[in-house]
């Protein structure tokens, strides 16, 4: 099977289909939020995502390890949340944001520490 989410915030999409050979960069397994706007890099993601409840969140990270996870509302100056998660078998990392913005977008990071 395959399952793909296209992002609203991007005018071209591209689909890489290749053999499971170990990701170089993050990428979602899978989200109860919406997720647009992702930039990713080796250690780090960036993106804007909105949704009701919990955002439940599972992401593939190339690396294993310590990450911080920070969300915040457009035009506050502190982060809502932050917390500290490790990545467990596979490299998935799994956490939870509170029910911060009842489908306000979020500008979330996730950052290796």
């Amino acid at each position: 099977s395959l399952y793909v989410a296209l992002d609203p915030a991007k005018e071209e999409v591209r689909v890489k289909l290749r053999p499971e050979t170990g990701a170089i960069l993050p990428y979602l397994v899978e989200s109860s939020w919406m997720i647009e706007a992702l930039s990713a890099e080796a250690e780090s993601l960036a993106f804007i995502s909105h949704g009701y409840g919990k955002g439940i969140m599972i992401w593939h990270m190339p690396r294993a390890g310590t990450y911080v996870v920070t969300a915040k509302k457009e035009n506050e100056p502190a982060p809502s949340f932050t917390g500290t998660f490790e990545t467990k078998e596979r490299g998935l990392l799994t956490f939870d944001i509170p029910s911060l913005s009842s489908g306000t977008p979020l500008s979330i990071t996730i950052i290796r520490s």
